[in-house]
């Protein structure tokens, strides 16, 4: 059986000093978090819009067999609408990464295919 290392009681190389963490800026933080959350209720207000739009298109169409196309370019429209809207109604809206846009997008895309597809399958025709 192997005998244990013991410790050199006294090194001539002086100790390096511990890694310190960075000071957090607790409000950059919550300013920021506050942004995007004002961004994300534009975002889903928008949604919100455009799914109620693709709706009344496929309802008031319903008799073509095609209407589900302009309903689609209206949901992509709201998506490709998104980055002005927020822009316009959100001043600060600058602060926002590639990130926050996609998050942005996403809840747009999902929010707008939830609420059309939801709708159709409540209330089909006018």
């Amino acid at each position: 059986m192997a005998k244990k290392v013991r410790p050199k009681a006294a090194d001539a190389t002086p100790a390096e000093p511990s890694f310190q963490f960075p000071v957090f800026d607790e409000k950059a933080f919550v300013t920021k978090e506050y942004e995007v959350t004002l961004g994300m209720v534009v975002t889903g207000l928008l949604s919100v819009v455009v799914g109620i739009a693709s709706w009344a298109v496929t309802a008031a169409l319903a008799s073509f067999s095609d209407a589900w196309v302009l309903s689609v370019l209206i949901g992509f429209a709201g998506l490709l609408g998104l980055h002005p809207l927020v822009n316009s109604l959100h001043p600060r809206a600058h602060v926002y990464t590639k990130g926050d846009w996609a998050g942005l997008m996403a809840v747009v895309f999902f929010g707008w295919l939830a609420i059309w597809f939801m709708l159709s399958d409540i209330v089909p025709r006018f």
